[in-house]
């Protein structure tokens, strides 16, 4: 399952267990199709062990302000479920929409927004495994049964005067943002398949 937009919400039987769970699964509903189910965990995972609540997305990795859009609504299930006390892991597919809805929500205007998220190249997701310091203590949460402990993805979007910004990010597998960091060249610096269309400003 490498490739799967699948969310597992660990020792949960049913989503009204989370409030507000169910309402942000409407809303996601309303732009994807979305597939609920349930599943025994196996005793394999130690104290996650038990029920546990799966949501599938057919195709979260739309076009750039879309995807943001299911990011961000996927980002209010996971706050949600972290709320209610929650174990949770992320599926590979899920990690493009989800930093999306971060980049979207940095921009100051609408108008740059669009911008950024139709004109931004996306490099990744690709699994990671942190090996130490704060990236590391930022996998914790990581349900010690699947891989991969986190995700490593960047997206490149471009500036003023020729120029590129790249954000980079590291998530963990249980849904907590480990690291991002921003760096800038001009965009004949950087290789062909990195460089974004366009131009801003």
């Amino acid at each position: 399952m490498e490739n799967d937009a699948l969310l597992t919400i660990y020792q949960t039987a049913t989503l009204s267990e989370i409030e507000g769970a169910e309402d942000a699964v409407h809303l996601l509903e309303n732009k994807t199709s979305v597939s609920l189910s349930r599943s025994k965990e196996p005793a394999v995972l130690g104290e996650l062990a038990g029920w546990a609540q799966q949501m599938l997305l057919s195709d979260p990795a739309q076009s750039g302000i879309a995807a943001a859009e299911i990011g961000a609504i996927l980002w209010a299930i996971i706050k949600a479920a972290k709320r209610a006390g929650k174990h949770l892991r992320v599926g590979k597919g899920l990690v493009k929409p989800l930093l999306l809805a971060i980049v979207g929500e940095n921009e100051e205007s609408g108008d740059t927004k669009v911008s950024v998220l139709s004109n931004s190249v996306v490099w990744g997701p690709m699994a990671a495994e942190p090996l130490g310091g704060l990236a590391l203590q930022g996998t914790q949460d990581w349900d010690g049964a699947t891989d991969p402990l986190a995700y490593f993805m960047a997206i490149v979007s471009p500036r003023p005067r020729n120029r590129v910004r790249t954000v980079w990010y590291l998530l963990s597998s249980g849904g907590q943002l480990c690291g991002s960091w921003v760096t800038q060249t001009y965009r004949e610096r950087l290789p062909e398949f990195l460089r974004p269309s366009g131009n801003a400003g």
